[in-house]
């Protein structure tokens, strides 16, 4: 049976980072605000989102949809993977995941059998 061309298997690597902790968007907010010395109000009015909501998310209780994250990227002058590393960040904007071998998950459903 040929390989599966949507399998990708890597060597492991000696210089494999450590799993980086998932990006603090709040803090990210409020780090891009307070470097341009904005209150909420220039916020608000540069992104186009309410004051009420940048206050959510920056404490973390809101969840910006893709449209927010749209215009929190324009409006702070970001491409949207910009918005979402954080300033110390030099890791790259996408990532790719690696599954090795047999690692994979298996599910199945009444009606299939689903392997990724």
């Amino acid at each position: 049976m040929p390989p599966d061309p949507l399998f990708l298997t890597r060597r492991a690597s000696h210089t494999e980072q450590a799993p980086q902790p998932p990006l603090d968007l709040g803090r990210r907010i409020r780090e891009l605000r307070t470097e341009r010395g904005w209150s909420f109000d220039q916020a608000a009015a540069q992104t186009g989102l309410s004051r009420s909501s940048l206050f959510k998310i920056e404490k973390g209780r809101m969840s910006p949809t893709f449209d927010a994250l749209k215009k929190l990227a324009d409006g702070f002058g970001l491409a949207i993977p910009q918005l979402l590393i954080s300033h110390g960040d030099s890791r790259a904007a996408s990532r790719r995941s690696i599954t090795r071998g047999n690692d994979k998950q298996h599910y199945k459903a009444p009606n299939y059998d689903y392997r990724p």
